[in-house]
């Protein structure tokens, strides 16, 4: 019976310094995540390889890019203007993914989904879009308008390519890709 108690104590006494010291690491842990690594990229200017940006944001947590796929991203702020996405060039296949900043998936599309296969894609908070659906700027027009309540995040582009020969074409993609605040008439 005596030893029953004492396993039962000693177990007790384990469980709790195990969950104190999940607590206090917890901030570590938490403060770690995609967009704080990222969040020193400029906001709503140009995508940028996500090779170049860091090595821990490569990690298979955010890209795995292969000899056949490259991925860019690009850091958005919603607060003052909508964001325009827009990308020129053909290549056999690219992706476009809006995430908020904690790694919510808000909208996606591909070549196979968009319009004449180019990327064309525009980002608006509920009042901007009020306002962009009141008079669409002509450089905007065709432009996939996507409403979101969230104030910043980032996106990922990513092409994939058949074989090697392809890859100057996605590179060409990729370099022309842009991720620019598109100010509304007053």
């Amino acid at each position: 019976m005596r030893n029953l108690v004492f396993a039962i104590l000693a177990g007790l006494v384990g469980a709790l310094v195990l969950h104190i010291v999940i607590i206090l690491t917890l901030p570590f842990f938490a403060s770690d995540d995609v967009y704080s690594r990222i969040s020193s990229l400029p906001a709503n200017d140009r995508f940028l390889p996500a090779s170049a940006v860091s090595a821990e944001v490569t990690s298979t947590e955010l890209v795995s890019d292969t000899p056949y796929s490259t991925t860019y991203l690009c850091r958005f702020v919603l607060a003052d203007a909508p964001i325009h996405l827009q990308a020129e060039g053909a290549v056999p296949f690219w992706s476009l993914a809006v995430f908020d900043r904690r790694s919510n998936e808000l909208f996606s599309m591909n070549d196979r989904t968009s319009e004449g296969g180019g990327m064309n894609v525009t980002l608006a908070n509920p009042l901007q879009m009020i306002r962009l659906r009141e008079g669409l700027p002509p450089n905007l027009a065709g432009s996939v308008l996507v409403e979101t309540d969230v104030t910043d995040g980032y996106v990922l582009i990513r092409t994939v390519v058949p074989d090697q020969t392809m890859q100057a074409q996605a590179n060409d993609f990729l370099s022309s890709a842009t991720c620019r605040e598109e100010p509304l008439a007053d």
